[in-house]
């Protein structure tokens, strides 16, 4: 008996991933869009003053929220509960900020990260250069028998120790 109860908790879980209680079904789905239109018109009293752009994200935001209350809620009655929806929904609009913040800390530390190896190659390509180009020598003869072109003249800096060879 146990063995089956916890086969059928397992069942549910796996069904019913993400799902607080294991309720949710396909027959909500005419609850859950009156559930959006209210989360609708409570956003769109909040933002009175809000600009054409941010009241168009307005049914998308509903939808998110929507999906966020009805996962977490652990039964229909609490998912359809009126007294608690408004803080329902700013917990759902937390969790978003969050999830957000997240991403974009993410994806700076990525561009780091892109930025660091993107000079590092760069420095390996400078020092894969410099290793192809001839080897310079140091002249361990008289100054007077290095060629003219080491040798102190007016076009060089007069320092003539280094020949490439």
């Amino acid at each position: 008996m146990v063995k089956q109860q916890q086969c059928t908790q397992g069942q549910q879980q796996i069904l019913h991933h993400g799902m607080n209680g294991g309720w949710q079904s396909g027959k909500d789905l005419n609850s859950r869009r009156k559930m959006s239109a209210k989360i609708i018109q409570i956003i769109q009293q909040r933002a009175r003053n809000a600009n054409v752009e941010w009241l168009k994200k307005v049914p998308i935001m509903a939808m998110r929220l929507e999906e966020f209350i009805y996962r977490s809620a652990p039964s229909f009655k609490a998912y359809n509960d009126d007294s608690t929806l408004k803080n329902r929904l700013q917990e759902g609009a937390m969790y978003f900020i969050i999830k957000t913040k997240n991403a974009q800390k993410q994806m700076h530390k990525q561009k780091q990260q892109q930025r660091m190896l993107n000079q590092q190659q760069c420095q390996l390509q400078k020092l894969q250069t410099q290793m192809k180009q001839p080897e310079l020598t140091v002249h361990q003869h008289c100054p007077l028998q290095q060629p003219k072109s080491c040798l102190p003249n007016k076009q060089n800096d007069g320092s003539g120790i280094f020949e490439k060879q």
